[in-house]
């Protein structure tokens, strides 16, 4: 990614992801909570990524499903059909992720409240050092 940041000399970059949910569950039906965790790990990732970032301001924003379908739509429960429908891919049956692209199509079409992703510690501010768990930021006055 820092390649990329670089080669395009991208100076401040604002992320938008989708917050994972838990989809209700009937009967033994544990996929809601395997797509849950798999969902977790990969904004893990994400952001692991955009801290290792050099260079470029970053922030993060997160918007739930149903916000970005009720913007890009005006119906929090539309269908993936109905996105592909709203999209820019609509014209597209020829790309096979296109469902996929809607999806980021409507998240990016969300503003929601950003934060930025340090990508220093010293940006931080003061680091204590504690016996038990080793130096970080500055808690509780203690340096």
């Amino acid at each position: 990614m820092q390649n990329w940041v670089n080669s395009r000399e991208i100076t401040k970059l604002d992320v938008v992801i989708e917050m994972p949910f838990l989809k209700s569950q009937t009967g033994s039906d544990t996929r809601g909570v395997t797509t849950l965790m798999t969902q977790m790990r990969m904004i893990d990732a994400y952001e692991q990524a955009l801290f290792e970032l050099e260079n470029c301001e970053v922030r993060l924003g997160t918007v739930s499903n149903s916000t970005a379908k009720s913007i890009f739509t005006n119906n929090g429960n539309a269908s993936k059909i109905m996105m592909v429908t709203f999209s820019a891919w609509n014209r597209r049956p020829d790309v096979k992720v296109r469902e996929h692209l809607a999806d980021a199509q409507g998240i990016g079409t969300c503003h929601p409240v950003m934060f930025p992703v340090a990508n220093n510690m010293q940006e931080i501010g003061s680091l204590y050092e504690d016996d038990a768990i080793g130096v970080g930021p500055a808690w509780k006055g203690k340096l």
